[in-house]
């Protein structure tokens, strides 16, 4: 097998287990349904994943935190100034996908995290939401608050974000989401305002 053969057998199986863990969380995800959404033989994914389940479950956690990352920085460069309205369009993007997938994908880290997992998968979510915390937080920094509030601001914005997108699965509707996506917006155009204030 080539190197570039290997390599993107083993992006492919990292893919489709990142699919599947935001869909149906990590205890109904399987090896077998890997391999079936993957195409890769379980052979070669023991080859690429010799501990199993969990280390390529934390492996697909890593690639959604890179993905995460990226996607959020665009956000804020998309809009230079704004954190704020970054949030809000953060936001957006998950109500658009919430209702395109029938309210199955959310979060696709929480997912997992709401279950009950330990050791290098409970690790992988945390850096994962670590990721989010310190895009969000250099973002408000930028704009001018002190570290302290900023991290204190953007972990109570993750933390309402990821409720409202619990509630939102849990009643098939975007209305929880939308009105925490607005009550942020007040929220953190008011800790910006008082900071910048003489």
């Amino acid at each position: 097998m080539t190197y570039s053969k290997s390599a993107s057998t083993r992006a492919a199986a990292i893919r489709s287990t990142a699919q599947l863990l935001r869909a149906q969380g990590y205890a109904a995800t399987g090896l077998s349904d890997i391999v079936k959404e993957s195409g890769v033989p379980k052979g070669s994914l023991y080859h690429h994943f010799p501990e199993g389940k969990s280390e390529i479950a934390s492996a697909a956690l890593a690639a959604t935190a890179g993905r995460l990352r990226s996607h959020l920085e665009a956000l804020v460069a998309s809009h230079p100034g704004e954190p704020v309205a970054a949030v809000e369009d953060f936001c957006n993007r998950y109500i658009e996908q919430l209702e395109a997938s029938q309210f199955v994908l959310g979060c696709p880290v929480a997912t997992v995290s709401l279950e009950y997992v330990e050791g290098t998968v409970q690790e992988a979510c945390g850096r994962a939401f670590d990721v989010i915390l310190s895009v969000l937080g250099a973002a408000l920094e930028a704009r001018g608050l002190s570290k302290r509030r900023a991290a204190a601001a953007s972990l109570f914005t993750v933390s309402a974000i990821e409720g409202a997108l619990v509630l939102s699965k849990a009643q098939a509707s975007t209305e929880p989401l939308a009105r925490v996506r607005n009550t942020l917006g007040e929220y953190l155009r008011s800790l910006i305002a008082n900071e910048a204030a003489p």
